[in-house]
């Protein structure tokens, strides 16, 4: 139920997110690289103290409340035909049997075609 308001077909919601958590987040980009720049009185700068963090975060708060957030389709890489869990699975195994024979030759192919032999 975490993410829920985030996938696609959700209703929209409509609230004001944690200040707190955005400057905790606006300072862990920070320490990435990512600037995060703050106009005052005509001057533009580097937002680096705490209250400026949070005005940043304020800002950030304020856009998420208004417009909302991107929504995902998080089943979507599961479902795709090219890169999803079907495909990855086929591309292994053909990787797996692949590796077998290099390691142990026809010797593998002949206890698979038995234990399958068995199984059936």
């Amino acid at each position: 139920m975490k993410y829920f308001f985030l996938t696609k077909n959700s209703p929209d919601k409509k609230w004001f997110p944690n200040l707190d958590r955005i400057a905790e987040w606006v300072k862990i980009k920070q320490s990435r690289g990512k600037s995060f720049k703050l106009t005052r009185k005509g001057v533009r700068k580097e937002a680096k103290k705490e209250w400026e963090r949070r005005s940043v975060a304020f800002f950030i708060a304020r856009k998420m409340k208004s417009e909302g957030i991107d929504k995902k389709d998080f089943l979507s890489p599961f479902e795709d035909r090219a890169t999803g869990v079907n495909a990855s699975l086929s591309r292994a195994e053909t990787k797996i049997t692949n590796r077998l024979l290099e390691l142990y030759g026809t010797t593998f192919v002949d206890i698979q075609n038995d234990v399958i032999g068995n199984i059936l």
